[in-house]
């Protein structure tokens, strides 16, 4: 974990998951609703104990978009996750006494995400194309999938676009120094290419 009164972090070097689960939940907050705010590693910390507890995105997104509008109305700013925690702690519970788990994961089944992607390919990542269908057709068969070899090409493939490099030293530049390591900023650029691009999620779909 991360303690605040250290400031180390402490992360498991073999984590991925964490990072893509944290980054997507920083981007939401940037891309909806343009609010940027050094990432301490006090929000690290909570970021990360949400991962742990394996809080689902949506409640996430949905109590960050409930506190965000109420503080607009109070003309309050928003300057760190710890803003959100209560909303989520409270979505949380509600989640978990609703159960409803089991409906999303009858609708992760039926991969309509990806038939749909696949339909309207984006010419920017042509290229692509066979690597991503190679992996629908895996996850079609019940088969695992690695997305490594694929992310590899697609960062290779924008490795000097211009607005991507631009936004990814925003980004970093916003982060606390200790934050600052190259698979956080490998992860952001994965994840700001799958927001562009609508590339779905296909770790949710994994067998």
């Amino acid at each position: 974990m991360i303690t605040e009164r250290s400031g180390k972090i402490k992360i498991p070097n073999d984590s991925t998951a964490d990072y893509d689960y944290i980054i997507r939940i920083i981007q939401y907050l940037d891309y909806h609703f343009g609010i940027h705010f050094i990432i301490t590693t006090r929000d690290f910390d909570i970021l990360f104990r949400w991962w742990e507890k394996q809080i689902p995105l949506e409640v996430i997104t949905d109590s960050i978009c409930n506190v965000v509008l109420r503080w607009q109305v109070k003309k309050k700013s928003i300057n760190g996750f710890s803003n959100f925690s209560y909303e989520v702690k409270k979505n949380f519970r509600l989640f978990m006494e609703l159960n409803v788990g089991d409906s999303q994961r009858t609708e992760k089944n039926e991969l309509y995400d990806i038939r749909q992607f696949l339909k309207t390919f984006p010419r920017e990542l042509f290229e692509l194309k066979s690597d991503f269908e190679g992996i629908y057709q895996r996850l079609v068969s019940e088969k695992s999938i690695d997305l490594n070899p694929i992310h590899e090409k697609l960062l290779a493939i924008f490795e000097s676009d211009p607005d991507l490099n631009l936004k990814t030293r925003f980004f970093m530049n916003n982060l606390a120094k200790g934050l600052r390591k190259p698979e956080i900023e490998k992860t952001y650029r994965i994840n700001y290419l799958y927001h562009k691009y609508g590339i779905p999620n296909f770790e949710v779909y994994r067998p």
